[in-house]
């Protein structure tokens, strides 16, 4: 959620790109594999640097390592068709010159409430806005008011290209030297005075908060909570299956659901351990989405990756070139900003 902080994500090892230089991007990134007719064939373990939670928990493998979604086999061949994973997943095919792009414009899947008393009872809400009074115990609000009123011009503006634009959003400035802002979750930005002393644009400043807005709307916060839980409860229903099997009711049906939940288990867990890779995924998306929400909002489709050059240049003058190694949640600008061209192609901006 930072944008202070900047990583390197790690090197993979894959199969070469088909020899007539076609490259196949998923969701602004560049996917490479074994290419065949006219499809690339991704290996297994790359999927997880490649989808969000919520898609990876569709994708199911059978003993031979076959790939479905929700009961649909997908192709055999050297690896997981890219073709059929992303159109089983919603995303939709574009072509250009020595290009195939898979994309998909995230869809307003959140219910919209009919008065703010319905979005304040939510439980995320209410934990999204404890997690922020938290912060304020420790950090003390702006004794400036024309930024905390610049911060919510822009910011109410800028939910109301949003789903959840329903929502009482809470925008807050606190006095903190590092330049930063963060979203604790549904309905609550904060910004750090730093940032805006930057002498950042209300189009930057838009890019910025969109970003934030975006982790809120995609609930980026509350992911690792949702694994846990769903990791608890397939481990309930094993529990429960193993002992009538320890009671003497032992059938082989009963077997294989046990074996089902331990994979299922052990996959959710996969995901949990790995949650670094998701937390780059979620800043990408949240930079796409947040450009959405900023050119939808009337601001300039430059703001976002205007804001992130800038603030690179600052921490590498005043921390030296370290500091991009320095975090593992955040994908390199150079990297945001190449996702950033991309997404504004794709949607025409």
């Amino acid at each position: 959620m930072r944008l202070s902080r900047l990583l390197l994500l790690g090197c993979l090892a894959l199969l070469p790109v088909g020899a007539e230089g076609t490259h196949y991007y998923l969701r602004n990134r560049e996917v490479l594999g074994k290419v065949v007719g006219g499809d690339v064939y991704v290996a297994r373990d790359q999927l997880s640097k490649l989808l969000n939670p919520e898609e990876l928990k569709r994708l199911q493998f059978d003993d031979r390592g076959q790939a479905s979604i929700e009961g649909q086999k997908g192709p055999e061949g050297p690896g997981i068709s890219l073709s059929w994973m992303a159109t089983a997943l919603g995303f939709t095919r574009r072509t250009s010159p020595g290009t195939v792009d898979w994309v998909k414009i995230q869809s307003d899947t959140t219910p919209l409430a009919t008065s703010p008393e319905v979005w304040t009872r939510r439980a995320e809400y209410r934990e999204a806005r404890r997690r922020l009074n938290e912060i304020l115990k420790e950090v003390p609000r702006t004794d400036r008011p024309e930024l905390q009123a610049r911060v919510e011009r822009i910011g109410n503006q800028v939910i109301q290209a949003t789903p959840l634009k329903d929502m009482p959003w809470t925008f807050v400035v606190v006095k903190m030297s590092a330049p930063n802002a963060a979203c604790t979750g549904e309905g609550h930005v904060f910004v750090t005075d730093s940032l805006l002393d930057m002498n950042i644009t209300d189009d930057e400043l838009a890019g910025v908060l969109g970003h934030e807005v975006a982790h809120g709307v995609r609930r980026h916060v509350f992911r690792r909570s949702d694994l846990l839980r769903d990791i608890l409860a397939l481990l309930n229903d094993y529990r429960r299956i193993q002992g009538q099997i320890d009671q003497g009711n032992d059938s082989l049906t009963l077997r294989q659901q046990a074996a089902a939940y331990t994979r299922q288990r052990d996959q959710l867990q996969y995901k949990f351990d790995h949650d670094i890779y998701y937390t780059k995924l979620d800043e990408e998306e949240a930079d796409v989405l947040g450009l959405r929400y900023a050119v939808s909002a009337g601001f300039s489709a430059d703001g976002l990756g205007d804001c992130l050059s800038k603030l690179e240049k600052l921490l590498v003058k005043q921390f030296g070139a370290a500091i991009l190694r320095d975090d593992m949640s955040h994908p390199p600008t150079a990297r945001r900003l190449e996702i950033l061209q991309k997404a504004r192609r794709n949607a025409g901006f």
